[in-house]
């Protein structure tokens, strides 16, 4: 099955969604604002064609005074109103014959009726004007005293009136005419935005549904998620793996949990494999020195082990819960931390490591801590050791926090704190885990590392102190490197790792 990335489909959808619906409230907009534009240059030319009543009615006071009076400068004014009806007239019919809408409309629409009024009434107003105001000059060039004034001013005033007829007739054909073109770019454009607006819904209906397969694929993962971890848990390690999706992001939490659970089986199988051997061998009586010694490697091996099951669970159903609560960030994190620490658990076993990465793994496992107890405990380190390469044997600190969190910190709800802290103290390397819980009682502290009957596995809640200090001893052959110090205000643990050179004995 070939892998898909879900940030790159899903940042794939958004932007294809974004873009149509951008694109389309473009276009909208555009459109809108063509409308508008186109509105008002039909208010605009309605309005001049509205002036022509205005510029008759003008020319005819204008003449009147003109005849009636002495004073020149009516004849200039009638002049003037007379040649703004010409320019109007040229407005009117440029935009009857120039105009976007109008040529659409009329090389689509057969009913041309309105339009060739105007064009008919148009010229007549332009004859009647020029007719007009040639009669009017000649009667100033050939003198106002030698015509009978009152004959002529009759006969331009019922001239004026037919001109107004006209007009108001021109006037009326201009706004069927325009009114029909506007209704009909109107209904366009409004079909557009319809239009538009079914794309933007489609394309975005589309890009809901790949989203949700993506989330359903993401919840079946999780599901599987709370399914493993239940049943690792539960110590049922026959569970079967998580399925390789399609998505590359699941696909790589899945191989992570299903490469820890492998491990997991195959080391309780070597462990079970090493008590076997350790079996035959007691039981063939082998020389003494290769017998110890090859208990004493197991019962070091055995001794590390103890705390993997009983972390790995709680880490498990920690992991699980957080998944259901779809905190997918946070559930990767906690499974790489688990990771890293059983793969160095795995890889080290007994030999010596740097100490930097202990305290690196310590990090890595007080974050799952941190994330399990929030605010009820807190965890501080701090490493004074300033020289460089220091090694000690790894996973022996771990379990003394362990320790701390389960006993120490029994009954404390809020400000628990742990200090784990690294120094140096003449020939040691010294680690000191520290509490402010309650204490370990006097009796039960003289007694702590007194033997005891075995303890069935399935009810201990620590891998406990006593076992840190066998393996302390078996490690150095020496039994004073391990410190226990107690009261009501907390509890001290500390651990000294003699220097490289220095004698075990």
């Amino acid at each position: 099955m070939k892998e898909s990335s879900i940030k790159r489909n899903t940042l794939t959808v958004f932007l294809f969604i974004s873009s149509f619906m951008i694109l389309g409230f473009y276009y909208f907009h555009m459109a809108s604002k063509d409308s508008l534009k186109n509105y008002k240059n039909f208010i605009g030319i309605n309005k001049k064609s509205n002036r022509l009543l205005f510029l008759i009615d003008d020319c005819e006071k204008n003449i009147n005074k003109y005849f009636m009076g002495h004073n020149i400068s009516n004849y200039e004014k009638y002049i003037e109103s007379s040649r703004k009806i010409d320019d109007v007239l040229d407005e009117l019919e440029n935009f009857s014959s120039n105009e976007k809408e109008v040529l659409t409309y009329l090389n689509k629409s057969e009913n041309t009726k309105h339009y060739q009024e105007i064009l008919y009434y148009s010229r007549m107003i332009r004859n009647m004007n020029k007719y007009q105001r040639t009669m009017v000059e000649e009667i100033n060039e050939e003198g106002r005293e030698s015509v009978d004034t009152s004959i002529q001013v009759r006969y331009l005033n019922n001239y004026f009136n037919e001109m107004s007829s006209n007009t108001k007739i021109f006037i009326q054909a201009y706004f069927n005419f325009t009114g029909i073109i506007f209704d009909s770019y109107y209904e366009k454009n409004e079909k557009m935005g319809t239009d538009i607006s079914i794309v933007i819904s489609i394309v975005s209906f589309i890009g809901f549904v790949f989203i949700a397969r993506y989330l359903r694929n993401f919840m079946k993962v999780l599901t599987q998620f709370e399914r493993i971890s239940k049943d690792l848990s539960l110590r049922n390690w026959d569970t079967e793996d998580l399925k390789i999706g399609k998505y590359r992001e699941l696909n790589r939490v899945s191989e992570v949990i299903n490469n820890m659970k492998h491990d997991i089986v195959n080391y309780i199988k070597e462990i079970e494999n090493k008590n076997k051997l350790e079996q035959q061998l007691n039981s063939e009586k082998l020389i003494r020195i290769e017998k110890e010694k090859l208990l004493n490697e197991t019962k070091l091996l055995s001794l590390q082990m103890k705390m993997n099951p009983h972390f790995l669970f709680n880490t498990l159903n920690l992991i699980g819960s957080t998944a259901i609560t779809c905190d997918a960030e946070l559930a990767t994190d906690l499974i790489e931390a688990i990771s890293e620490i059983l793969r160095y658990n795995l890889e080290y076993d007994e030999r010596k490591v740097d100490l930097e990465t202990e305290v690196d793994m310590l990090k890595k496992y007080i974050f799952i801590q941190n994330t399990r107890w929030q605010d009820r405990i807190d965890f501080k380190i701090l490493n004074n050791v300033e020289e460089q390469n220091i090694k000690i044997p790894p996973m022996l600190i771990q379990p003394l926090i362990e320790n701390s969190i389960i006993h120490g910190m029994n009954g404390i709800l809020t400000k628990g704190l742990i200090e784990i802290l690294f120094y140096e103290e003449k020939n040691y390397i010294v680690v000191s885990v520290s509490d402010n819980g309650c204490g370990i009682e006097k009796e039960k502290l003289k007694n702590l590392f007194k033997e005891e009957k075995k303890i069935d596995n399935k009810k201990r809640t620590s891998i406990g102190v006593k076992n840190i200090k066998k393996r302390m001893e078996m490690l150095y052959n020496r039994i004073d490197l391990f410190e226990v110090e107690s009261n009501e205000k907390g509890t001290k643990i500390s651990l000294y790792f003699p220097r490289e050179g220095e004698k075990n004995d």
